[in-house]
């Protein structure tokens, strides 16, 4: 009995180091893996940061220029203004608070303290942006009464193209917004919502009868009468969530 007890003991203990070996190699498989992650986790954020610094530093650039009225010579620009007169536009009003939202990303991410809140912040940015720019293309050019370049050219190059889609890129490729829900989205047509308030009572206080002026509706929006509210609204409302719903999405894949 107890060469038995010896044998089993002496076998326990030449199995054992097997069983060590293979449970060191399953944790240097998982450190190895934690650590890639993270790799890949700290590359993403630092080019994060990156990006949103240069997008801050373009807004800043874009918006001086259009304040300044300054043009480069030969060029045309439609949907511009100087100075204060410019904020009446939500292509400044959008791509000056996706400047902010870059500007506080750049300090958050670099704190490594992007939290939930900067994420919906960063969402509602560049749902504006690109409703900028997907108005500008897809609505502007084709009623535009000049040239239909002169939408993409001085200070507009940047607000209506380069960084909107500088943002799209920055959030849909370098950024995690795991924690927003899916009701969340809505959060993205704040900024619109807003701006919809401003331009509806400037346009109400500006009609005469149903028509409204094209100085009170720069975008010519209102062009079929102040009455076409009634499905221009919903409309765009319903365009703004399904973006933010698209970047949201392409945000988690």
């Amino acid at each position: 009995m107890s060469s038995t007890n010896s044998q089993i003991r002496k076998s326990d203990t030449s199995i054992n180091p097997a069983s060590s070996n293979s449970t060191n190699s399953t944790n240097s498989v998982s450190s190895d893996s934690t650590n890639s992650v993270n790799s890949v986790d700290s590359s993403m954020r630092s080019m994060a940061i990156r990006l949103n610094l240069l997008l801050m530093i373009l807004e800043i650039i874009a918006t001086i220029w259009m304040m300044s009225g300054f043009t480069l010579a030969g060029t045309t620009v439609t949907l511009s203004a100087s100075r204060l007169r410019m904020l009446k536009y939500f292509t400044v009003d959008s791509n000056i608070f996706m400047g902010v939202c870059a500007g506080i990303c750049v300090v958050k991410q670099r704190k490594g303290e992007m939290g939930h809140g900067c994420y919906i912040l960063k969402l509602m940015g560049t749902v504006g942006v690109t409703l900028t720019m997907m108005v500008t293309i897809f609505f502007l050019v084709p009623t535009s009464d000049g040239p239909w370049y002169s939408l993409f050219s001085n200070s507009n190059f940047f607000f209506h193209l380069l960084n909107p889609a500088l943002s799209i890129l920055i959030f849909v490729c370098f950024e995690r917004t795991q924690s927003i829900r899916f009701l969340q989205t809505l959060l993205g047509t704040v900024p619109m919502d807003l701006y919809a308030v401003f331009y509806v009572v400037n346009a109400a206080m500006h009609r005469v009868g149903d028509s409204v002026p094209s100085s009170c509706d720069w975008y010519g929006f209102l062009v079929l009468g102040f009455h076409s509210l009634s499905f221009l609204l919903p409309m765009f409302f319903g365009v703004t969530w399904l973006m933010s719903i698209v970047l949201w999405k392409l945000n988690r894949r």
